[in-house]
């Protein structure tokens, strides 16, 4: 996952200059967008909301440190990054009181501008990943508040705030005959683990069927699932049908209609649970988590966790870093009681699934997946736990393997046919290493191997011979001929094309008549 970083230079060489490095270098930044000002800049951050500025200090009009001041004083959450020469470097120090990551002295190097922008990147992740804990948390807020509404229990939070989330959605209930029946060897301690599974397997239905919604667990056997109405019935049966094959168990799930008040939830369960006269064992374990749902809300955290540590390494296009990012999830497991180590395991297996299918397409086969969970189920110890959460690990990374060599296969020749149609477009290395899911490094590499030129110079040479055919075949101006190949300096424009025709465009265009 690419942060987005906006240049704010005035000087369009030098800006031009930083951005081809951070295009040609695996640095996790995608430049979204330059400007010569602070008010250029933040015209433009209030379209793109960039994750990272990078701005020098001296610039007509604002300056960086007034540029910095507006931007915090905006309350805007971007990190900045301030350019500055030796003379100026006290005075740049003002920015650190409006939260200043770090500073590059001018004339900078490749190395100390990546130096600077890896720091940046990991600050970037670990804000991604508390952002993401954050969201669990007011999820679990959330849930715990739906599910006193059902009970006809007290909640906190304000009731508008559960309106937004119901009102106008339908709403299915779904119940467990039970967790323990006579044919499973299931235990007390399985509990969390069942739940979990329970509710992931009537969730990826919904999902599926397009009903995008929430569940909630209501009380440790019964959820609610609260839904887009779309008429559509298969994924309950389905969902019911999966359960039954995968873990074993029975599950009623019952449609209780639309949402018309939020004061209506606890009747609508409340009729829910005697539809079609359902009867069910009200057996509770002893090793029932004290807060109904526990085991699974902290299941759930721990998979959106795992599939953004995932997606965030799997777009950096580094193998090694995958790898990395797996090993540290099975590796936590060992430390971690049964249950947990069992919960963990899970978590990392679906995450691993539901990234293989939307970053890979590849989707698993649902049989097999059963299977394995079965198998998981039916684990005594942690070290047992451990082997098979690096099965998962090991299963993904051979699909990352595989996706990427079949991927590359003729990439670049698909690549060049997309420069040839897209070229007025920013097509900068990182962009199309991202869309072809590499790292720019490794796109760069694979480039000169393919074709003996490197990226930056073959389009720029698929753009000027764009313009060289426009200058000779057409009575557009130049900087109309600039624009429409991808250049919005003219005078750049200019240089570029002097430095591979020896002549200016003008002169190109009299010689060619």
């Amino acid at each position: 996952m690419r942060g987005k970083l906006l240049l704010v230079e005035d000087q369009a060489y030098f800006r031009k200059g930083l951005r081809k490095m951070i295009d040609e270098n695996a640095t996790g930044w995608s430049v979204i967008g330059e400007a010569e000002n602070g008010e250029e800049a933040l015209a433009l951050i209030a379209e793109e909301t960039p994750d990272l500025i990078l701005t020098d200090i001296r610039m007509p009009g604002m300056d960086g440190i007034a540029f910095a001041e507006r931007v915090r004083k905006e309350g805007l959450d971007s990190e900045l990054i301030i350019l500055t020469g030796y003379e100026d470097f006290a005075y740049a120090q003002a920015a650190v009181r409006f939260g200043a990551l770090d500073f590059l002295l001018k004339p900078c190097n490749e190395a100390m501008l990546l130096e600077v922008l890896e720091k940046a990147y990991r600050k970037y992740q670990e804000k991604l990943v508390r952002r993401e804990q954050l969201l669990a948390e007011e999820r679990g807020r959330e849930d715990a508040s739906l599910r006193a509404a059902l009970l006809r229990l007290p909640y906190h939070g304000p009731k508008t705030n559960m309106e937004s989330l119901t009102l106008g959605r339908a709403v299915t209930f779904a119940f467990v005959d039970s967790y323990f029946p006579n044919d499973k060897p299931y235990r007390a301690e399985d509990l969390g683990l069942l739940q979990f599974a329970v509710a992931n397997i009537i969730a990826e239905h919904a999902c599926r069927q397009g009903t995008d919604g929430r569940i909630v667990a209501v009380e440790y056997d019964r959820y609610a699932i609260v839904h887009e109405e779309d008429g559509q019935t298969e994924w309950r049966s389905a969902a019911a049908s999966s359960i039954t094959r995968y873990l074993g168990l029975s599950v009623t799930l019952v449609a209780a209609g639309v949402i018309g008040r939020f004061a209506d939830l606890p009747d609508l369960y409340e009729k829910s649970c005697g539809a079609g006269e359902i009867e069910r064992t009200r057996h509770r374990p002893s090793a029932v988590p004290g807060q109904i749902g526990d085991a699974s809300a902290s299941c759930d955290a721990k998979v959106k966790e795992c599939q953004l540590v995932l997606t965030i390494a799997l777009a950096s296009g580094d193998p090694d870093r995958l790898r990395h990012s797996l090993e540290e999830r099975v590796a936590r497991i060992a430390d971690q009681s049964l249950e947990e180590a069992k919960l963990e395991a899970l978590a990392l297996a679906i995450a691993t699934k539901t990234v293989s299918l939307q970053s890979f397409q590849i989707a698993q086969d649902d049989r097999l997946f059963g299977e394995r969970i079965s198998r998981l189920q039916g684990i005594r110890s942690v070290k047992e736990a451990s082997e098979w959460a690096d099965g998962a690990a090991s299963r993904f990374l051979q699909a990352a393997r595989q996706w990427r060599e079949q991927n590359n296969h003729n990439v670049i020749a698909r690549l060049q046919g997309y420069l040839e149609q897209h070229y007025p477009k920013s097509c900068t290395l990182n962009e199309m290493a991202e869309q072809y899911h590499m790292s720019p490094a490794y796109l760069s590499k694979l480039f000169k191997k393919e074709t003996g030129e490197n990226y930056s110079a073959y389009l720029t040479k698929v753009r000027i011979n764009k313009a060289a055919l426009l200058l000779a075949n057409t009575d557009m101006k130049v900087f109309e001929i600039a624009s429409a190949v991808g250049y919005d300096d003219p005078n750049y424009f200019t240089n570029v094309f002097r430095m591979l025709h020896r002549m200016s465009p003008s002169d190109y265009r009299k010689q060619s008549r």
